[in-house]
């Protein structure tokens, strides 16, 4: 049976519209654009979308205005549909601005940040390279809602084998515990808004995806009258 969670709130203040600039160098390039996504609301879903154009150094420089700290997502779009394009995931608050560069041809290499929320964005970064899961375009539409990564989606496959959504759900909790091991060994300050923000934003989605399937489980077990075996670490 799953275990009854408290919460209780993390902070409180008052937050004033501003503009957060965003500019930097992308080498070669998908292509010629950037497509930059962001929340209007706190609890909003819909995403607005801003499209700007590097210029012919892959440079680019924007600003947008936030009435909310948030992530931005941004896009250099590939126009090969059969091939992955560059996703970026920053954090920023009112009045930041931040700088960030790529080089798109070299897949060993780190994208550089500097600027407001450095080592918040070298942190995102991190989890992004290393999961995948923040530089998906599904993430994107779907941060508020569900939609996870096929690297593991089980989804098809558990009508014909119902263990399989035991290992799915042991593999979503076990990358949610390397994330977490990832952001207990950052630089950024544990007790800071945006430490508690990234955190609190990255575990939910993931329990987000867990329930999710917990759902499908209850609903295969009832309407085919099959047992599923849910991980312990899941229930506590």
């Amino acid at each position: 049976m799953l275990r009854k969670k408290n919460y209780k709130l993390l902070s409180k203040r008052m937050v004033k519209e501003g503009t957060v600039k965003i500019y930097g160098k992308i080498e070669n390039p998908f292509s010629n654009k950037l497509y930059i996504f962001y929340l209007d609301e706190p609890f909003g879903v819909q995403f607005k979308k801003k499209t700007i154009f590097l210029d012919e150094k892959g440079s680019f420089n924007t600003e947008i205005n936030l009435n909310h700290s948030e992530f931005i997502f941004i896009e250099n779009p590939n126009p090969n549909r059969l091939k992955p394009s560059a996703f970026y995931t920053l954090f920023a608050e009112q009045g930041d601005s931040i700088y960030f560069s790529d080089d798109l041809n070299n897949t060993g290499s780190f994208a550089h940040f500097t600027g407001n929320k450095t080592e918040e964005n070298i942190l995102l970064y991190k989890i992004m390279r290393k999961f995948n899961i923040l530089k998906s375009g599904e993430f994107i539409d779907n941060l508020r809602q569900l939609n996870y990564d096929e690297r593991i989606n089980y989804e098809p496959f558990i009508h014909k084998d119902p263990d399989n959504i035991s290992k799915m759900l042991n593999d979503i909790f076990t990358e949610l515990g390397l994330v977490e091991q990832i952001l207990a060994e950052s630089q950024v300050n544990k007790n800071s808004f945006s430490y508690q923000y990234i955190f609190n934003e990255l575990k939910n989605y993931y329990y987000g995806i867990i329930f999710h399937y917990l759902t499908i489980a209850i609903v295969i077990e009832k309407n085919e009258q099959l047992t599923i075996h849910i991980p312990n670490s899941i229930q506590d």
